[in-house]
């Protein structure tokens, strides 16, 4: 269960500000419900939420602080846990035996009744150390003990301590989890000052240029419990508008847009912008691209590129991988003004063979789909089969009608050859990939291409014809003149 992000403001500011009162509400809801534990959660902004894990175990209250306590008409916490245990059937509390849940919160033992009796410590005696053997440098009440052993861990380069009630205000706690490279280790301004820096903020600063990073974001940060803190590291990676000239845009836009382009750039698919703080931005690359999806653009990385626009950037980045060019109805939006197309090619029927009436057995595939609506893409298509000729039919039919689905036979005539591309917007484009012209096989039964046959096959001796009787003509015009 998670509880939602909320300011103080929402709650009235009831308990404190600062976040106080919006991560003891928090925490005060995952209880409140029956779970033992409370992750507080920094949501940004001021706002904090928890996680609620955990039943709360039976020989335990349910957490109270003094202030949820009053809340319930008690006089504190422990009067309020203490009938928390009647109510699951014990007689009372030990007060010298609780947890320190976080937050102010408390949960006591449970003892008497069902329990049979006042029940131990919480966890092992091993390395438990009271406030005084440590001088009680932090503070009294446990506060030195829990915030020493707390110190502990992180010194150990770990990031998690849970704190252990070992009883007689006895205190260890349990590390785990190695502390991220993205955030510093967690500092308390007492132990920060113990390690000679000013405050946790410069400590966490000094720890995060160690790991490579520029700096702190001093407005993120993760309540470690204890009064310690770690703070977001800002790394070298991360950058303003201004490290770019900001030259598409301000507010960040240059700043998140620069980021996304080095994963693309790279050939990562995906790019989560990490805000570093400060208007700096970086961002996590994931997943390479796909093969039939184009490098995502924006218009200005494509004219960083030399294209015209993102269109026309993926359309050769398409090409590249072997495809026709792009469908420019079909995009993904990645964020920050990128855009993927799918990239697409022409498809080619499958061959189909027969007399074209006009005395030649062809061989013909048909391109359909055409890229954006362009019949050129067919001609520039690198998956087409090999061309002999090409010939474009009206829509409906194909070379003698042996194109399955279209059975008409109005056709231009065949083009001269392979680089004589005729077809056209608005009508079918063939593909000639044989052409065997035998009419004992192949009778010619077109008017228009026997007359076209005709002409070709004695077309010097037609127009001796017409020279002769053209000069003819002339003669006896000149004779009658002359008569």
């Amino acid at each position: 269960m998670e509880t939602e992000c909320k300011r103080d403001e929402d709650y009235g500011t009831v308990w404190g500000a600062g976040g106080k009162t919006a991560k003891m509400k928090a925490a005060q809801t995952c209880y409140n419900n029956a779970y033992y534990k409370a992750d507080i959660k920094d949501c940004g902004d001021w706002r904090f939420k928890a996680v609620c894990s955990e039943p709360v175990p039976k020989e335990w209250s349910k957490p109270y602080s003094d202030e949820s306590a009053r809340e319930a008409g008690f006089n504190n916490r422990n009067d309020a846990a203490r009938q928390d245990c009647k109510n699951k059937g014990f007689s009372d509390i030990d007060p010298n035996t609780f947890m320190d849940k976080g937050e102010f919160f408390y949960s006591l033992k449970c003892t008497g009744g069902v329990s049979g009796g006042a029940g131990g410590v919480s966890g092992s005696a091993g390395d438990c150390k009271r406030d005084e053997d440590y001088g009680s440098m932090w503070g009294v009440f446990g506060k030195t003990a829990k915030m020493k052993a707390a110190q502990k861990c992180y010194d150990s380069g770990k990031y998690n301590a849970k704190i252990i009630d070992c009883g007689d205000w006895k205190f260890r706690a349990e590390c785990s989890e190695d502390t991220p490279k993205d955030w510093s280790k967690p500092y308390s301004d007492e132990s920060a000052r113990e390690e000679g820096f000013k405050d946790r903020n410069d400590a966490a600063r000094e720890d995060c240029k160690k790991k490579g990073g520029i700096d702190i974001d001093p407005k993120m940060f993760r309540d470690k419990g204890e009064f310690f803190y770690s703070l977001k590291c800002i790394s070298a990676e991360c950058k303003k508008d201004e490290d770019y000239g900001s030259i598409w845009g301000v507010g960040g836009k240059t700043a998140k847009m620069k980021a996304a382009q080095k994963c693309y750039n790279s050939g990562k698919y995906n790019a989560k912008i990490i805000d570093c703080g400060e208007w700096r931005f970086d961002a996590e690359c994931s997943e390479d691209t796909p093969k039939d999806w184009s490098k995502p653009y924006s218009d200005e990385s494509a004219r960083e590129e030399g294209f015209k626009d993102r269109n026309d950037a993926a359309r050769e980045d398409c090409k590249k991988k072997g495809f026709g060019g792009i469908d420019s109805n079909e995009f993904r939006d990645k964020g920050e003004f990128f855009y993927s197309l799918k990239c697409k090619d022409v498809k080619w029927d499958t061959p189909v063979t027969g007399c074209d009436g006009a005395g030649s057995k062809l061989t013909i595939q048909k391109c359909n789909d055409w890229l954006d609506n362009d019949v050129n893409s067919c001609n520039t298509s690198p998956i087409k089969p090999k061309v002999v000729k090409w010939i474009n039919c009206a829509i409906g039919s194909s070379p003698g009608g042996i194109a399955p689905g279209d059975g008409a036979t109005v056709c231009s005539p065949l083009s001269k050859g392979p680089d004589d591309f005729t077809c056209a917007l608005g009508q079918n484009c063939f593909a000639v990939t044989e052409q065997i012209e035998d009419e004992s096989i192949c009778p010619n039964t077109n008017p228009i291409s026997i007359v076209g046959n005709f002409f070709n096959k004695y077309q010097i001796y037609i127009i001796i014809a017409i020279i002769i009787i053209a000069v003819l003509s002339v003669g006896s015009s000149v004779y009658s003149i002359f008569k």
